[in-house]
């Protein structure tokens, strides 16, 4: 008799009630700034638990740090209030499924340094930590793609138009942008990323 069929899968099943409490109101937006760092200066990249993660809340959460080089840190770039976003969309066929995860994010105006960093950004590689009115932060950007950026600056030309800076930013992921909730180090020293922020 031949031998029997081995079964090489091993079958996590995480699924679970999703369950909403009516009068909970979901804040939409995000918080007025991101944080940025370049992936040349992440020397450790923590990834997403997937279907080791405890139960569902857990799929898409990052709780180890990232681990820097000496004397790196995060930046913090301030942003137009009300006109910025992070979201995902499924891509491909199964079973090769992917995401690509977009974040929308608006400087205002369109001067010099502004300029500079868009101009900067354009051709580097680079990683995004947003933060969400609830609280936390997601990532935008993975170890293993590169985040694309596309920038498009308005001046703008008599009053009532806008003057501002908008930077798209795209990656392939395979899963939507994760939850961060481990440490933060800032550029010059500290762990406050909302440090001296007025909302």
């Amino acid at each position: 008799m031949p031998d029997p069929v081995t079964n090489i899968c091993t079958e996590v099943d995480l699924y679970a009630d999703i369950e909403y409490c009516r009068g909970n109101a979901t804040k939409p937006g995000v918080k007025p700034y991101i944080l940025a760092i370049k992936k040349s200066n992440i020397t450790t990249f923590p990834k997403p638990k997937g279907t080791a993660a405890a139960n569902v809340e857990g799929v898409d959460v990052i709780s180890d740090p990232f681990v820097l080089k000496t004397g790196a840190g995060w930046h913090r770039t301030e942003l137009v209030p009300n006109v910025n976003s992070i979201g995902g969309e499924s891509q491909g066929e199964w079973p090769s499924k992917s995401f690509l995860n977009t974040v929308v994010a608006t400087m205002a105006g369109s001067g010099a340094k502004a300029t500079g960093y868009a101009t900067l950004l354009n051709n580097d590689d680079m990683i995004f930590l947003v933060p969400t009115r609830k609280g936390g932060f997601r990532l935008l950007g993975c170890e293993d793609e590169h985040v694309d950026v596309a920038v498009s600056q308005q001046s703008g030309q008599a009053n009532g138009d806008q003057n501002q800076t908008q930077l798209t930013l795209t990656v392939t992921d395979d899963f939507l942008p994760p939850y961060y909730i481990g440490a933060i180090s800032m550029l010059g020293g500290g762990d406050d990323p909302q440090k001296g922020i007025t909302e």
